[in-house]
């Protein structure tokens, strides 16, 4: 069953809220954050925002979609946030007292990465409706 057209483009927001929270993150001078001194903190908060990029773009595709083509969809969610890590890191790369780094999208291509676990898992821990006249639902069978 396939949504209809206003509801699919409302699996759209999440992806661009993401999207725009990031751009204006990345377009603040680099004096502008107070981060606390923690090592790798800005690696961990790379992988954690691209993370919520890649469930949000996962959920913006149809369930449908995702359940056929569940390996596509694996590497288009990751590449999909390392294309925007690279547009990101490019974007900084005009930016006061900011500067493209390669750490960073690693760690981007990380959070897209696990974007992709967490939805798999999801899936397949989800319990799963009976086939018709079997009598047994969910994964185990049961």
């Amino acid at each position: 069953m396939s949504l209809p057209p206003p509801k699919k483009l409302l699996r759209l927001i999440p992806v661009a809220m993401v999207m725009g929270i990031i751009f204006y993150l990345s377009h603040q001078p680099g004096h502008s954050f107070d981060l606390p001194r923690v090592v790798n903190l800005d690696k961990l908060l790379h992988t954690m925002v691209y993370t919520c990029l890649g469930l949000a773009a996962g959920y913006a595709l149809p369930p449908e979609f995702r359940r056929r083509h569940p390996s596509g969809v694996m590497v288009g969610l990751v590449l999909f946030c390392l294309c925007y890590g690279l547009s990101d890191e490019f974007h900084q790369s005009f930016i006061p007292g900011r500067e493209p780094s390669v750490g960073d999208l690693l760690a981007d291509t990380l959070g897209g990465c696990i974007a992709v676990a967490s939805l798999r898992l999801h899936e397949f821990c989800r319990p799963r409706p009976a086939a018709a006249g079997d009598g047994k639902t969910g994964l185990s069978g049961r």
